[in-house]
């Protein structure tokens, strides 16, 4: 059976898995980095985006493991990784090293309310901000060897009553930042990946798609400046579960009736029981991460 016809992902690492041949102008690799394995998809060409159904750009895929009694130290060496996987990433979408004393700006999508919607807000609220400092004390800010970093959670479009990707961009105009990180929820496939992995794309990110309700994308040509998107699956369609479930039993194809349902989108979408606490992990490392990748006090040549 093939799981894709229900399958919904916003990693690239998933669609690839599904992928008997690459098509051209797609790379992919793996890299054991520590104890973390790197996924790496590259789009290259607009061919390939078609049919990777993404924006050309660099995907990377980092399985970090369950989080959740993750130690200070282990806590620390996923942060530091991402941090590095970070600033190479911002050397790509930004090569102009004249700029890099430009600020940046974080952005926390989602819904705080709902925890399996709350990694970006989350994360944001931990994120050392430092903008108004560089405005307000010049010379303290010099002293603190950090980026100037602003940051904003817009909230989601049933609260605001403004499109997410609308608010940012009024942000952008006014703050004319070097770079656009911004920080979402994901949907997998897999349900191991939940909580347990982070992506990295600069290809920007379109929020909602991977549960079916797509909002206004942030990318370069969107936005205006480079965008830099790290996710974190935290759900998974409830579709792909039983197709999931289905082929490990050997069941090649579903019962009509079953098949209706769930090519008819009649599904919702699952999360981990702990995933309250494992977001709250999975935040605190992305925050520790994004803090690092503006330090100036390490060796960024």
């Amino acid at each position: 059976m093939p799981k894709n016809i229900f399958c919904r992902t916003d990693l690239a690492a998933e669609w690839r898995e599904e992928q008997t041949e690459l098509p051209q102008g797609v790379r992919y690799s793996e890299q054991q980095l520590g104890k973390s394995r790197v996924l790496t998809l590259v789009i290259e060409s607009p061919q390939g985006a078609a049919l990777a159904g993404r924006a050309m750009g660099c995907y990377q895929t980092v399985e970090l493991g369950g989080c959740l009694h993750f130690s200070e130290s282990e806590k620390e060496e996923c942060a530091a990784l991402l941090c590095s996987l970070i600033i190479q990433a911002e050397r790509a979408l930004c090569p102009k090293k004249e700029d890099a004393g430009g600020c940046v700006l974080v952005a926390g999508l989602g819904n705080r309310a709902m925890t399996a919607d709350a990694v970006g807000p989350l994360t944001v609220e931990r994120v050392m901000v430092t903008n108004h400092v560089k405005q307000l004390d010049p010379s303290l800010f010099k002293s603190l060897h950090h980026r100037a970093v602003a940051a904003v959670c817009p909230g989601v479009l049933g609260q605001t009553g403004i499109e997410s990707a609308l608010i940012v961009k009024q942000m952008v105009g006014a703050l004319h930042p070097r770079l656009l990180l911004v920080v979402d929820a994901l949907a997998a496939r897999s349900s191991a990946r939940l909580c347990s992995t982070v992506q990295l794309s600069t290809g920007g990110i379109a929020p909602g798609s991977g549960v079916g309700n797509d909002r206004p994308a942030f990318t370069k040509e969107s936005m205006g400046v480079p965008v830099l998107a790290l996710g974190v699956p935290t759900v998974v369609d409830s579709s792909t579960l039983v197709a999931d479930a289905l082929e490990q039993a050997g069941i090649g194809d579903p019962p009509p009736a079953l098949r209706s349902v769930l090519e008819g989108g009649k599904s919702f979408f699952v999360s981990p029981k702990e995933v309250d606490g494992a977001v709250e992990v999975l935040a605190e490392i992305l925050a520790k991460a994004i803090d690092g990748a503006m330090d100036l006090g390490g060796d960024r040549s």
